[in-house]
C-alpha cells in the first residue's frame, strides 16, 4: 500500500527518495476532497472523545503538507472480480481481452492516471483539493501518522527474510568456484534451505548437509565445434525404419516441441539422407543436427535405461549434434532452422542437468528470434500464410521454453513481454491447439512477471512483495477460469491423460502457484527456526490470510504430485525430459518444509508415497537426474527430523484454526488407468478461492493478521 502518496506515478515521495513507484496492478485510486477526509477524521475522533478516548483532534494540515503530498492517501476498494471472469464468453475472447488490457498498461498507465486526476480536479470546489486515501476501506477515517510504520517492524523484518538476498549471500563456494544462488531457482532454493538449516542447527556443518549436485554430476558431455568445411560423421546411423520409429516416439512425448519439427520436411530430408549420407549431412548441417537430436531423444524415450557411465541411451548422437550447432553471430543459411535446433539442444541439455549450457543455448535461440524479427508480427502478405504461421508458432515455443528455463536458472527471460507484438495463436485460429498454446503463453508471461516482482531485487520492505503476490494470485484465478472453459468446451470437463499438451498446462499452472507462494514458506520457516530452541516447541498456529496462502501452496503442490502419480500409473510420465521432474521436486521440497513448519496443513502422508513412487519410476526408466533429486529430498528429510514439532492440533484433517471458517475441499482422485481427470481434480485451489485469498492480502489487514497469525504454537509456547 502506498502511504502519503501524491496520486501521481511516480509520486513525489518516491521521486524524492529515488525509489521505485509501484501501484498494485488493477487497483483503482479514488480521489476525494480534502474537506471530506478531514470531516471523517474529526467526526471519528469526536466520537472517540465522547467515549473517553484520550486521543486529540488532529489539526488541519498546512498548505505545505497539502502541496507536498504528505497527507494524501490511497483507498483500496474491495473489487468483485468474479463477475468479470464470468462475463467472458469464450476462452479465446478472455485471452484476447487480457492481452489488450496488458498492452494498454504497457503503453502508459501513468498518462491515463494523470488524465483522470485532472478531470477530478476540475469538478472540485475551490479549496477542496482532491486527496487519494491510503488506508483500506475497512479503516477509512483512521489518522495515519509517522509512528504507524513502527507497529509492525517485527513483522516487516520477518517478511524481508522471505527475500533471499536480505539474509543469505547470493554466492556459495564449492568445487573451487563461487556459485550464484538465484532466488527463483529450485536448485538454489535447496542449497539455501540446507545452508540455513546447517547454520541454525549445527553451525559449520552447512557443507556436509548439502550434496551440492552441480552441472555434470548427473551426466557429462564433451564436444568441440566443427569447422564449416569439415564433413560431419555419418557412421553408426540406425536403419531408416528404426530412425522413423524413433522420430514418431519422440513426437509422442514432445508436446509443444512438435512445432519445432515439420513432419513432411523432416521425412523428405530423411529419405535423402539414406540415399547419400555424407553428401546430405555436409549440405544440410543444421537439419542433420536436428536429426541427430531427434535420434537421441527417441532412444532415451524408447530404451528407458542408463548406459555405462550413467549416460542416457542415444547420448553419442547428441554429442555429435552439438558439434554442428550454429555459432554465435552466425545468421547464414536457414535462420528459422537454427532456432529450432538450438531449442531442441537446450531441452536435451536441461534433461541431463547441464543447466548452464541449456540456459545459454535457449538464450541464443531467443536472441536469434529478435535478430530475425520473430517477436514481431510477420504479415502473411509478405511471408505467406504457411511461413507466417510457422514463424509465429516457433517463436512462441521458444519464448515459453525460455521463460521456463529462466525460472529454473533464476534469470530473466531474453525478451520482455512489452517488446512482443507477435499475434497469439488464438487470434488466427480457434482450434484446441491454438487455444492451448495461447494459455501456455499466458502462463509463461505470468512466470516472467513472478520472476521480476516476487523474486525481484529489493533491499527494503515496502509492502511490494505482498502486493505482487496478491496481483499474481488474481491473474492465476483468471487463468484458472480460462482453463475450466477450455476443458468444458473441448473435453466435457475431463482432462485426457494421453494429452501431454493439456496435462502440461495443468502442471505449469500449479507451478506458478508454487513459485508465487514460496517466499512466504521461507518466511514461515525462518520463524519456525527462531522458535526451535524454545522449551515448549510446538507447530505454528496459522490464521488467515497466512493459513490461506500456505494452503494454496499445499493444494497446488499435492495436486501436482497426484497428477504425476496417475500419469506414471498409465506409463505417461516424462522420465527423461526435465519438466515433470522439476514440478515434482519443487512441490515435494515445499511440502517437506510445510510438514515441519505447520503439520496441520498436511495431516496425512499420502503425498510422500506419491513423490517416492514418481522418483522411483523415473529412476527405473533411465532418468539420470532423478537419483540426484531423490538424494536431496532424503537429505532434507533427515535434516528436518530434529526440528519437527509435536502436533497436538485437531483431528479434523483440514487442519484449520478454530477461527477459520473456510471450507477446504478435499479432492478425490481417480486411480483407474482407463479414466481421465476431472477439471476439479487438477484445478484446486479454485479461481474463487484464489480471489478470496488475494482479497485477504490487502496490506493493513495482512500485517494485522500476521501480528497474531504467527503468534503461538498449537499448544502455546
Amino acid at each position: 500500500m502506498k502511504v502519503k502518496c501524491s496520486g501521481r506515478q511516480p509520486c513525489a515521495r518516491c521521486e524524492r527518495q529515488s525509489e521505485t513507484c509501484v501501484y498494485a496492478p488493477g487497483i483503482k485510486r479514488v480521489l476525494i476532497p480534502e474537506s471530506y477526509l478531514l470531516e471523517l477524521q474529526q467526526s471519528r475522533q469526536l466520537t472517540r472523545g465522547e467515549r473517553g478516548s484520550p486521543e486529540e483532534i488532529t489539526p488541519r494540515p498546512s498548505s505545505t503538507d497539502i502541496e507536498d503530498g504528505t497527507i494524501e492517501r490511497e483507498i483500496l476498494p474491495t473489487l468483485d472480480r468474479r463477475n468479470n471472469a464470468r462475463r467472458l464468453r469464450t476462452v479465446g475472447a478472455s485471452i484476447i481481452r487480457e492481452e489488450t488490457i496488458q498492452s494498454s498498461r504497457n503503453r502508459g498507465e501513468s498518462g491515463i492516471t494523470d488524465q483522470n486526476q485532472a478531470e477530478t480536479n476540475s469538478t472540485n470546489a475551490p479549496g477542496d483539493r482532491p486527496l487519494s486515501v491510503g488506508t483500506a476501506a475497512s479503516s477509512l477515517g483512521r489518522p495515519v501518522d509517522d509512528d504507524d510504520s513502527t507497529d509492525h517492524d517485527e513483522i516487516q523484518s520477518l517478511l524481508k527474510k522471505s527475500r533471499p538476498e536480505e539474509h543469505d549471500p547470493p554466492f556459495r563456494p564449492a568445487e573451487g568456484r563461487f556459485w550464484y544462488m538465484a532466488p527463483s531457482s529450485s536448485w538454489a532454493f535447496c542449497r539455501r534451505v540446507l545452508g540455513l538449516l546447517g547454520r541454525t542447527m549445527s553451525p559449520g556443518t552447512e557443507s556436509t548437509l548439502d550434496p551440492f549436485n552441480t552441472d555434470g554430476k548427473a551426466c557429462e558431455m564433451e564436444w568441440h565445434s566443427t569447422q564449416r568445411g569439415d564433413v560431419p560423421v555419418v557412421s553408426d546411423l540406425p536403419s531408416i525404419d528404426f530412425s522413423k520409429s524413433l522420430f514418431y516416439a519422440a513426437k509422442s512425448y514432445f508436446g509443444l516441441l512438435n512445432h519445432l519439427v515439420d513432419e513432411s520436411i523432416y521425412l523428405k530430408n530423411l529419405d535423402e539422407l539414406y540415399e547419400n549420407p555424407a553428401r546430405k549431412a555436409a549440405s544440410c548441417r543444421l537439419w542433420y543436427a536436428q536429426h541427430l537430436l531427434i535420434l537421441a531423444f527417441g532412444k532415451a524415450f524408447v530404451l528407458r535405461r542408463r548406459c555405462a557411465r550413467g549416460k542416457p541411451p542415444g547420448h553419442a548422437f547428441a554429442e555429435r549434434a552439438m558439434t554442428l550447432l550454429p555459432r554465435q553471430g552466425d545468421l547464414g543459411g536457414d535462420s528459422l532452422l537454427s532456432v529450432q535446433v538450438l531449442v531442441l539442444a537446450a531441452v536435451y541439455l536441461q534433461s541431463i542437468d547441464l543447466r548452464v549450457a541449456a540456459f545459454q543455448y535457449i538464450g541464443q535461440a531467443s536472441r536469434l528470434c529478435v535478430c530475425i524479427g520473430m517477436h514481431r508480427h510477420m504479415p502473411e502478405h509478405i511471408f505467406g500464410p504457411e511461413l507466417s504461421r510457422r514463424y509465429n508458432l516457433i517463436f512462441w515455443v521458444t519464448h515459453i521454453i525460455d521463460s521456463e528455463f529462466s525460472a529454473l536458472m533464476g534469470g530473466t527471460a531474453g525478451i520482455h513481454n512489452q517488446q512482443i507484438t507477435a499475434k497469439l495463436p488464438c487470434l488466427t485460429s480457434n482450434s484446441l491447439e491454438a487455444l492451448s498454446m495461447s494459455l501456455h503463453v499466458r502462463l509463461s508471461r505470468l512466470m516472467a512477471t513472478i520472476l521480476t516482482t516476487v523474486y525481484g531485487v529489493g533491499h527494503e520492505f515496502d509492502g511490494s512483495l505482498v502486493k505482487h503476490i496478491q496481483s499474481n494470485l488474481r491473474t492465476l484465478a483468471q487463468i484458472s477460469t480460462e482453463l475450466h472453459d477450455l476443458l468444458n468446451a473441448h473435453f466435457d470437463g475431463q482432462i485426457p491423460r494421453a494429452s501431454r499438451t493439456v496435462s502440461r498446462l495443468m502442471l505449469s499452472y500449479h507451478h506458478c502457484v508454487v513459485l508465487t507462494t514460496r517466499p512466504l514458506v521461507m518466511c514461515a520457516l525462518h520463524l519456525h527456526l527462531e522458535r526451535a530452541n524454545s522449551e515448549q516447541f510446538e507447530s505454528l498456529e496459522l490464521r488467515p490470510p497466512m493459513s490461506s496462502i500456505l494452503r494454496s501452496c499445499v493444494d497446488s503442490a499435492r495436486t501436482t504430485l497426484r497428477t504425476l502419480f496417475v500419469l506414471s500409473e498409465g506409463d505417461l510420465l516424462e522420465s527423461f525430459m526435465p519438466f515433470d521432474l522439476e514440478d515434482a521436486y519443487s512441490s515435494a521440497f515445499l511440502l517437506h518444509l510445510l510438514r515441519v513448519v505447520s503439520p496441520s496443513l498436511l495431516p496425512d502422508n499420502g503425498w510422500r508415497d506419491d513423490i517416492n513412487h514418481i522418483l522411483q519410476h523415473m529412476v527405473d526408466n533411465g532418468s539420470v537426474v532423478a537419483p540426484l533429486r531423490q538424494q536431496e529430498l532424503q537429505q532434507l528429510e533427515r535434516t528436518l527430523e530434529s526440528i519437527t514439532p509435536r502436533y497436538s492440533g485437531p483431528s479434523d484433517p483440514s487442519g484449520l484454526h478454530p477461527g477459520d471458517d473456510t471450507q477446504w475441499p478435499v479432492p478425490e482422485y481417480v486411480d483407474e488407468p482407463d479414466r481421465d481427470f476431472t477439471a476439479m481434480d487438477c484445478l484446486e485451489p479454485s479461481s474463487n478461492a484464489l480471489l478470496d485469498w488475494a482479497d485477504q492480502l490487502d496490506m493493513p489487514d495482512f500485517l494485522a493478521a500476521m501480528d497474531c497469525g504467527f503468534g503461538g504454537g498449537a499448544g502455546g509456547s
